[in-house]
């Protein structure tokens, strides 16, 4: 039933229809509280019924049912502001090292760059360069690589390769 409603949203070999791709996702919800439909109906809301109060409650669910997509995404709203929730960064780092250590490459990226900012945390080139390296490892190759050349990291070659080492 969720590929059905991807289909839907999306126009995938059937006319798109927003509102029939919610009451899929609805029906999948209601069946077993599943977190990647209620991720995926929560960019509906977010996205394109421009809904953020019901958008957000549902990627919290989403969240609070480890899916490590939401975790990133609801981190990040939070670290940016966006979605007219305040910057709470201690929200947002909890959120993007759970998804982080779950695996999710958006949230290695986006854990990355606030230790390279150090807004959130205390600034940390070594940890955000390890991140970096991991995202770009597990999923997220070509923008991970990227930041790693854009960025200017405070570290010696063997402090790279040991953060380099410390992932395998």
């Amino acid at each position: 039933m969720i590929n059905l409603a991807v289909m839907y949203k999306n126009g995938y070999y059937v006319q798109k229809n927003i509102d029939i791709a919610i009451s899929l996702y609805e029906k999948v919800v209601k069946l077993n509280n599943d977190s990647n439909a209620l991720f995926n109906l929560s960019t509906i809301y977010l996205y394109d019924k421009k809904n953020n109060k019901v958008g957000l409650n549902l990627l919290e669910k989403s969240s609070n049912l480890e899916n490590s997509t939401a975790q990133s995404q609801l981190g990040l709203f939070y670290y940016l502001g966006e979605y007219n929730l305040p910057i709470n960064y201690k929200r947002a780092i909890t959120l993007l090292k759970k998804s982080a250590i779950a695996g999710n490459s958006s949230g290695q990226n986006n854990l990355a760059v606030a230790y390279y900012q150090g807004k959130a945390v205390k600034k940390d080139d070594y940890k955000a360069y390890k991140w970096f390296y991991i995202a770009s490892k597990y999923g997220n190759y070509l923008k991970s690589k990227q930041l790693i050349n854009a960025y200017s990291f405070n570290l010696s070659d063997s402090q790279k390769q040991q953060a380099i080492d410390e992932t395998k």
